[in-house]
């Protein structure tokens, strides 16, 4: 998997923080869950988890093999013969 660690987990931590931060507050005596707050945490982790980074988003930048031959093949497309 080439997937960008660092843009996963800057969304993925801090909305299962959120979820999990409401979820506790809603498990102690005379509280209710807040579902508008706790979907927003799940929604805050699935975003980070599917997002990528600036550097993996393709262009210039290969972060697979197959990339690496697409940008190679386009930059010799775009370089006029000598």
């Amino acid at each position: 998997m080439d997937k960008n660690w660092k843009t996963t987990l800057a969304g993925v931590i801090p909305g299962v923080m959120v979820f999990l931060y409401d979820f506790m507050r809603g498990l102690q005596a005379g509280q209710e869950f807040d579902v508008k707050t706790m979907v927003l945490g799940l929604s805050l982790a699935v975003l980070g988890y599917f997002a990528k980074s600036k550097e993996v988003t393709g262009g210039t930048v290969a972060s697979t093999p197959e990339a690496a031959a697409r940008v190679k093949k386009q930059n010799n497309e775009a370089q006029p013969p000598q």
